[in-house]
């Protein structure tokens, strides 16, 4: 995923390892629609010495948790780890498959605007994280543990399918009520792009903290 940073347009180009992923069928969320095409790219400003995670295979162990995503409907308890953006301008992706990172240089989760965090679809090896999130529906409970024990929950409010190099409006947001964009691999592998062609965005408002 492309980011610019902050209040700007932002890409959904990146979520792939180093090595190719596993051809998979389109996920599919009834009712959902891909975004129109034909959004220009925006082209993103680099960061100092960025870390270049995208050319780089999984960690065998990744940085220490600042939290920890759970979906009670997919059976998902996992560390989230801090990330900001690769060599190539794009959010980086968590240090193992079944980690999920947060764009750290965003809104924490809680607090106002989106708090934006991506996960793998799947690697090599098999399924990843957020390999059945398109099966989540609008009502479902996520739950983010943060800081000292605190519990913030979240219902999903809308799941969104988009072209993976658009940039849609109000991710990556700095105001307004509080919710969180958890963001995978969606669609056909394109081997001649090494990417994804699609990007499903599950977005969940804060009901409870």
């Amino acid at each position: 995923m492309k980011v610019l940073h902050w209040a700007a347009p932002v890409l959904l180009a990146a979520l792939a390892w180093a090595v190719a992923p596993m051809p998979a069928d389109p996920v599919v969320v009834p009712g959902v629609a891909p975004q129109s095409p034909g959004q220009s790219a925006v082209e993103v400003p680099q960061v100092a010495s960025p870390p270049a995670i995208w050319d780089q295979p999984p960690a065998a162990s990744g940085p220490p948790a600042v939290g920890r995503l759970q979906i009670p409907n997919l059976g998902i308890d996992a560390a989230v780890e801090p990330v900001l953006v690769d060599a190539k301008g794009s959010m980086a992706v968590p240090s193992g498959p079944g980690r999920v990172g947060w764009y750290s240089a965003g809104p924490r989760p809680g607090a106002a605007g989106d708090a934006v965090l991506d996960g793998h679809l799947d690697t090599a090896a098999g399924s990843a994280v957020f390999a059945r999130l398109g099966s989540l529906r609008p009502g479902a409970a996520i739950v983010v543990l943060w800081g000292a024990g605190k519990s913030l929950h979240f219902t999903v409010s809308s799941l969104r399918l988009y072209d993976f190099d658009a940039h849609p409006d109000g991710l990556f947001a700095t105001a307004g009520p509080p919710r969180i964009s958890l963001i995978t691999c969606a669609g056909r592998w394109d081997a001649q792009l090494g990417t994804y062609r699609q990007r499903l965005v599950v977005e969940a408002v804060l009901t409870r903290s």
